[in-house]
């Protein structure tokens, strides 16, 4: 399993973990899913086969997780987390199929965002430590969030002037939709001015940049999901933001294509006087293209 090449870290990946699902069926099957996905991404022409494979361990590995989060303790905790993880980086090693905007797939929330908020729940609960302890140094390791294995090109990104601008859109929405708005637009200035920095204090993107875009997709909060079900305008043109920072992260043949995907997805759910607003990560998103020669 050639996962550290996506999450760093060879010895937590190649040993600890393999030796927890040895343990452990339901994330035996999450990682073979995530092998048998990283095998269709290296052998284009066996792709559907690899793809079927990881389709028959991810059905036999979710279900068991997902019912770990009915008694979350500090055993299960840090399976919990390798799980979320692992289904969440199989989901951007999958080619995106219509209808599947990331975060919701034809209407339902994805497996792994209940997971995450598993991980949420213990980290709050318990401690951040509930969860890395028992890696031992390995996990200190993934917790310091050193991810410099990720070779990210670099562009500068100026989004504080247009952020302003979708405050005013919040501002404009429905009111009982705006405080939930407003969280996740500002979760996401924070997300950005980690991962890019500001107009006064450019940041060049270093071994931290991955877990500060990913973080954003921790921090969903329930309402907003549920805003994103339902199609609202704001709603999308937010998630169509964060297409931006995931941009930035997509490298190789993993996550590629996500970007655009989502965008075009969120275009056709727009009435047409809003579609404007994509503009902008619209531009960005083919700058990261013009940057890594796509």
């Amino acid at each position: 399993m050639n996962s550290s090449q996506y999450f760093g870290y060879p010895k937590l990946w190649q040993e600890k973990v393999p030796q927890m699902a040895f343990r452990v069926p339901s994330l035996l099957h999450l990682v073979l899913a995530f092998s048998a996905l990283h095998m269709a991404l290296m052998r284009p022409d066996e792709a559907h086969r690899y793809e079927r494979l990881a389709d028959a361990h991810h059905a036999l590995g979710v279900p068991p997780v997902t019912r770990l989060i009915r008694d979350i303790n500090k055993e299960n905790a840090p399976i919990l987390f390798i799980a979320s993880n692992l289904i969440c980086i199989s989901t951007f090693a999958r080619r995106p199929a219509p209808g599947h905007l990331l975060i919701i797939a034809e209407g339902s929330e994805v497996p792994w965002l209940n997971l995450f908020r598993g991980v949420r729940f213990v980290i709050e609960t318990m401690g951040v430590e509930a969860i890395f302890r028992p890696l031992g140094s390995m996990g200190a390791c993934f917790q310091a969030g050193n991810y410099s294995h990720l070779q990210c090109d670099t562009k500068p990104v100026l989004w504080e002037a247009h952020f302003e601008s979708l405050s005013s859109l919040v501002s404009e929405s429905e009111p009982s939709e705006q405080e939930t708005y407003r969280y996740e637009l500002e979760s996401l200035s924070t997300c950005f001015s980690a991962a890019f920095g500001t107009v006064e204090t450019a940041r060049k993107m270093d071994g931290s940049h991955f877990k500060s875009v990913t973080r954003w997709l921790y921090d969903l909060h329930d309402d907003y999901i549920t805003c994103l079900q339902g199609k609202q305008t704001t709603a999308l043109i937010i998630l169509a933001h964060f297409m931006v920072a995931l941009r930035s992260i997509e490298h190789g043949p993993f996550g590629r294509g996500w970007s655009w995907h989502v965008l075009k997805e969120i275009k056709g759910l727009l009435d047409i006087q809003d579609i404007s607003w994509l503009t902008w990560p619209i531009e960005q998103v083919k700058e990261w293209d013009h940057l890594s020669g796509h």
